[in-house]
C-alpha cells in the first residue's frame, strides 16, 4: 500500500512538473521548447529558482513576507517568514501568481468548497483555496486575491485559469521543510 502512494506521488509531481514546463509565465505554450540556453554567456544570468522550479527566491521571499501582512502574523508577536509556506506554485502569469499558502497558527475549516472560474471548477478539501499575489507598486507590499476575484479584476486571463487549472489537478501539498 505504501510503495503504491509513494508511486502515485512521485507520478503526480512529475506531471506536474511537466505541465509548469508547458507554460511560459504569459499561459502560452512555449515557442523556445528544445532550444538550449547557454548559462556561460556573459549578458545571460542563470535563473536562481526557489523551492518551486519557475520561482525565484527573491520573489518567493516577497510573497511570504507578504503574506505575513496579509495574514496578520507580526514580527512583535514572534512570526518569520519561516513560519509561512507556499505549499503549491501554479505559475506566473503577468506579475500574477497563483500558489497555494498558509502559516503556523492559520486553521482551516474543514468542509469541502467549490469555486468556478472562467468555466473549471476547482475544488478544495477544505476552506484554504488558491490564491494569487500580484506584486505591489513602488516598493509597496503585494496583494492577495481569491483565484475568482483575481479573474474578474483581469489580472488572469482564460487561458491563465486553463494552465493553473491544469497545474492544479496534480497538486499535493508540499510539506514545510524549509526557513
Amino acid at each position: 500500500m505504501i510503495k503504491t502512494i509513494n508511486l502515485w506521488v512521485i507520478l503526480a509531481f512529475l506531471a506536474s512538473f511537466s505541465l509548469l514546463n508547458s507554460c511560459d509565465g504569459n499561459g502560452k505554450e512555449d515557442e523556445a521548447k528544445g532550444k538550449s540556453i547557454d548559462y556561460q554567456e556573459e549578458e545571460v544570468e542563470k535563473p536562481k529558482d526557489g523551492i518551486f522550479p519557475g520561482l525565484d527566491t527573491e520573489t518567493e521571499l516577497r510573497i511570504r513576507q507578504d503574506f505575513m501582512v496579509y495574514a496578520n502574523m507580526k514580527p512583535e508577536r514572534g512570526f518569520t517568514v519561516g513560519h509561512v509556506w507556499i505549499q503549491g506554485y501554479f505559475g506566473t502569469y503577468n506579475g500574477s501568481v497563483p500558489l497555494m499558502i498558509t502559516g503556523i497558527g492559520i486553521h482551516y475549516v474543514q468542509w469541502t468548497t467549490a469555486v468556478i472560474v472562467a468555466g473549471y471548477r476547482f475544488g478544495f478539501p477544505s476552506a484554504q483555496q488558491i490564491l494569487v499575489w500580484k506584486s505591489g507598486d513602488n516598493d509597496e507590499n503585494g496583494h492577495f486575491y481569491k483565484l475568482d476575484e483575481a479573474y474578474d479584476s483581469g489580472f488572469l486571463t482564460d487561458e491563465d485559469i486553463k494552465c493553473t487549472y491544469d497545474l492544479y489537478q496534480y497538486y499535493t501539498p508540499r510539506p514545510h521543510d524549509y526557513n
